[in-house]
């Protein structure tokens, strides 16, 4: 097959995609929705937005409509069989609007998340479907939600996760890690993330007297608030902050953590979650539906209320001071990922239903 992805470079869902569709005998164009390189080696990519553009620096968005011209421009060109636009509110809409007779949107999370029950968007998704030929959602509760809310057709909508690659996020051993309440947060810094509640539960940790530092290791919009609000609440001491990391440094920074925390208020199929499981990391993550796809309450990891400092303290509290809680949901969540989130599977199953389109 020909395959046109339509995604931003910076997201590395768009590197992991192109790579793996290639590395099955695929041929892949890449057109990048921001004005930033993105190499890969037998893949060719095309950038179709204005020089200079970048939609993670900017609240414009009139930009991704020049992108709509430049687009069809290189579709023609490359003459894909089939164009797969990532993120429905961005490169999912400039997918449809090119007008390929074989486009499949892709709902990720955030993008429906955000505009559920916000007028335009959800008579926009519905246009959207109705010309494409399949929507693909990246976990269940997210399909239900198109389906049941948004009245996107049943039959439309298929799920197919990212997956994890094991191969690169090997098990941690529990005698590896410090067991000094080292926490690790690789999630952005938007309202979505809720990492204000993170701060709030490590104050009350520090009332307590249980000794815990929190790493945040996500550098993208939003990080400054972060920083400011642990200065309004005395834990600078507490919380420590990088700025960004590459793939290739994160089982250092699983392996330097006692476990995993995430306050999102909804997601799709977080990838980071899935990789804080299967590198046996034990996690603490909010109680919504698609993280409970995955967990099980005392068993893969620890569960607590969105929104509720009080209740991820308790979380945590347990997590830090019991020895034997850490090693038991760290190799569940490991054999979690392991029975249902391999990446090659899963993208199997993806280039499986591309092929059998109409």
């Amino acid at each position: 097959m020909r395959i046109s992805i339509l995604s931003h470079s910076s997201n590395r869902f768009s590197e992991i995609y192109a790579r793996s569709f290639r590395d099955r005998g695929h041929q892949v164009q890449f057109l990048s929705l921001e004005d930033q390189p993105l190499e890969i080696e037998d893949v060719e990519v095309r950038i179709v937005v204005p020089a200079g553009f970048r939609p993670l620096e900017t609240s414009a968005r009139i930009h991704y409509l020049a992108a709509v011209p430049r687009a069809r421009r290189e579709i023609r060109a490359f003459r894909p069989d089939l164009l797969f636009g990532l993120y429905l509110n961005s490169a999912g809409l400039i997918a449809r609007l090119a007008d390929h007779p074989r486009t499949i949107i892709s709902a990720r999370g955030s993008d429906v998340y955000l505009h559920r029950g916000k007028f335009p968007w959800p008579r926009v998704f519905r246009w959207m479907a109705r010309g494409s030929v399949r929507v693909h959602a990246v976990s269940e509760p997210l399909r239900k939600i198109l389906v049941d809310e948004m009245h996107i057709p049943k039959s439309k909508v298929f799920v197919c996760p990212l997956g994890i690659d094991s191969t690169r996020l090997p098990e941690i051993r529990f005698e590896q890690r410090p067991a000094e309440g080292e926490l690790l947060v690789t999630r952005g810094h938007g309202r979505t993330h809720d990492q204000q509640t993170i701060l709030e539960a490590l104050l009350r940790l520090q009332s307590r007297g249980v000794r815990a530092r929190v790493t945040f290791a996500h550098a993208g919009p939003g990080v400054e608030a972060t920083r400011n609000a642990a200065e309004r609440l005395g834990l600078a001491d507490q919380v420590r902050f990088v700025p960004g990391y590459h793939q290739n440094e994160l089982p250092a920074l699983l392996t330097g953590c006692d476990a995993y925390v995430s306050a999102s208020l909804h997601d799709g199929t977080s990838s980071s979650l899935l990789e804080a499981l299967c590198s046996a990391t034990p996690v603490v993550v909010s109680d919504i539906a698609a993280n409970r796809s995955w967990i099980r309450h005392g068993r893969e990891g620890l569960l607590f209320p969105p929104g509720d400092p009080e209740a991820l303290a308790g979380s945590l509290e347990r997590v830090i001071t019991d020895p034997e809680l850490r090693r038991r949901i760290g190799a569940g969540g490991r054999r979690i990922v392991l029975e249902k989130a391999e990446r090659a599977a899963h993208m199997d199953q993806l280039v499986e239903i591309f092929s059998s389109l109409p």
